[in-house]
């Protein structure tokens, strides 16, 4: 079952993807990944972020050996197409569960987020409800609305993490990097885990593959999206540690936010926070919209509808609901997702399309 004509209208360029594809990752990772990884590698943590683009490296090896056998197919085409029909309708199934669950994850890191810092005495749900009513208007709209909005929001975005680390530059302290590699390797392998599962949801771009303008392009927007995303985080990483130092970093719930907060430009211009909140609520948006969309378009495919958007609505409800009734507390929520959600997520991300890649390959040689 093909995308339908008029949604395949719909072309998103080689650019566009890359600015999609590092929001996709950015928002989140951004946020939580300082304090997660300097729990285990200490002021080596840096080093997680760095190495986990490899894991993107991965991705766009997979990407580009799908897109050479099986051209204009999305991730749950390949799965059908390799796999047999009803094979790879369990495996599309099982996608759309996974893509629902993480992106319940995002909506409730994005309303933690904001009923810690900024409203306290708002219940969860009153500020989720509105950012899903808004993800589902702009999806019905079209894929191209979230392509438009983050090559309106990627220059921003950056040029304020650029700002936030210069303005930091004079809290720096270099002697909290050190000693190098005290514990050796074997810390920082193990922090990078959580970083190679976000780093693996450039998947994502598998599921774009119809909609973009050159779909040969896809490896390479990948790899950019990797680099691009190793170069921010690590160096967002490093600015937080010679600012905190790893024993304070890892205490904290949001360093990059507290970063911002410690800065000023002269005695009258404070509060840097609310600078971010102009890019990252609007990063954080395009992160959850790009998952709605991959699980409306898989469960549009897994059941041979052509139109993706009338199972928007519905999608939308289930992750909203799901975001409000699979935690009890931040701690549970941390905790999930180092200890399920990145083993769980390795799989969907990395080692079911190396199979499906595999098994295609042995397949066309073999001409079975």
């Amino acid at each position: 079952m093909k995308v339908g004509q008029e949604l395949v209208k719909e072309k998103i360029t080689s650019g566009q993807a890359i600015q999609l594809m590092i929001f996709v990752v950015l928002p989140t990772a951004v946020l939580f990944l300082p304090a997660l990884t300097a729990k285990i590698a200490q002021q080596d943590s840096w080093l997680a972020p760095l190495i986990s683009t490899l894991g993107g490296f991965f991705i766009a090896l997979l990407v580009k050996g799908f897109t050479k056998y099986y051209p204009a197919q999305t991730l749950f085409q390949w799965g059908e197409s390799i796999a047999g029909k009803y094979l790879g309708k369990i495996i599309g199934t099982a996608y759309v569960f996974w893509f629902v669950h993480t992106n319940a994850i995002i909506l409730r890191e994005f309303g933690s987020f904001m009923t810690n810092v900024f409203f306290p005495k708002t219940p969860m749900l009153a500020i989720i409800i509105p950012l899903t009513v808004l993800l589902i208007y702009a999806l019905l709209l079209g894929i191209e609305v979230y392509a438009r909005l983050a090559e309106l929001f990627f220059p921003l975005f950056l040029l304020i993490v650029i700002g936030l680390h210069l303005l930091s530059i004079p809290f720096f302290d270099m002697t909290l990097l050190l000693p190098f590699l005290a514990e050796g390797w074997q810390p920082v392998i193990e922090s990078s885990f959580t970083p190679f599962a976000w780093r693996g949801e450039l998947i994502l771009l598998a599921m774009l593959i119809p909609f973009l303008a050159r779909p040969e392009k896809a490896a390479t927007v990948v790899a950019w999206s990797s680099i691009i995303l190793g170069i921010i985080l690590t160096f967002s990483t490093i600015g937080i540690l010679m600012v905190y130092g790893p024993n304070l970093t890892e205490s904290m719930n949001y360093p990059f936010f507290f970063l911002a907060r410690l800065v000023s430009i002269g005695e009258f211009i404070e509060r840097f926070d609310a600078f971010i909140m102009l890019a990252w609520v609007p990063a954080l948006f395009i992160k959850a919209g790009m998952f709605l969309f991959a699980a409306s378009l898989g469960a549009a495919q897994v059941l041979n509808v052509k139109d993706y958007r009338p199972f928007v609505p519905a999608t939308a409800v289930v992750m909203t609901a799901l975001s409000i009734l699979i935690f009890e507390s931040d701690v549970e929520m941390t905790e999930f997702i180092v200890n399920v959600f990145t083993p769980v997520a390795f799989w969907f991300e990395y080692w079911i399309p190396a199979v499906l890649l595999l098994l295609g390959f042995i397949r066309r040689t073999l001409r079975v």
